[in-house]
């Protein structure tokens, strides 16, 4: 945490500070492997690992059926048409956000119905493998490692950090007092230091619990896939 507030202070000074907006990038993680886009606080979302079961190597991994993938497909198209009947209903954001999200909500409700028990602890280890340490941002990764509630507010106080200095960064880039060019210099670099403090929250005990939650997994990310968490790859 020293390390992160340190570098927070430098941006302050010289405005070139800011976390990654590339989901699982940086040191620390494992496997290479590139995660979603958007913060780390996009991996806090409940169910966002739902968002691998797009992928045709992620099915095949959970050994999902036949009829599985009828009832996937069949939330997630639901998920599709009521994100698009709120947008075509128009009303101000809150309106609409709130329909996403009831979306979102019913879209985790019905895949959590249609996975076994087994497949979903096994999504969940095949999440850590593609969003790497920044997985540790979520709640449900949280309560499978037993995070203890000092370890759980480093990690908030982390995710807090990264929001506030990716805010201000976004903000020099739209001021013109940064190029895109070095804010995304900024954001690679810094991506690392995220990475390397989220882990460095664990204990020992809960650092070698979680690096058996990547290793027990049954999957092997495919290099050309950038995006695991964006949809898309096949497979439904």
């Amino acid at each position: 945490m020293k390390k992160l507030v340190s570098v927070m202070m430098l941006t302050l000074a010289l405005g070139a500070f800011a976390f990654s907006q590339a989901g699982a990038g940086g040191g620390g993680g494992r496997g290479g492997q590139r995660g979603g886009g958007g913060g780390a606080a996009m991996y806090a979302r409940v169910g966002v690992q739902y968002g691998l079961l797009t992928h045709a190597d992620v099915q095949t991994a959970l050994k999902v059926t036949d009829d599985q993938k009828t009832k996937l497909t069949a939330a997630a198209d639901a998920r599709t048409a009521a994100m698009t009947a709120a947008r075509d209903a128009g009303g101000d954001q809150a309106t609409q956000g709130a329909a996403r999200t009831k979306a979102g909500q019913d879209y985790t409700t019905a895949v959590q119905e249609v996975l076994t028990a087994d497949q979903k602890v096994e999504l969940l280890n095949i999440f850590v493998v593609v969003a790497k340490n920044q997985a540790l941002v979520n709640s449900e990764v949280q309560v499978a490692l037993s995070l203890g509630t000092d370890e759980q507010s480093k990690i908030k106080e982390l995710v807090t950090a990264e929001g506030k200095a990716s805010a201000s960064l976004r903000q020099q880039v739209t001021d013109g007092t940064m190029d895109q060019a070095a804010a995304t210099a900024a954001r690679t670099k810094n991506a690392e230091t995220l990475s390397n403090d989220l882990l460095a929250a664990l204990t020992d005990a809960h650092k070698t619990a979680f690096a058996k939650m990547a290793s027990d997994a049954n999957f092997t990310p495919d290099p050309a896939v950038r995006n695991y968490l964006g949809g898309g790859g096949g497979g439904r």
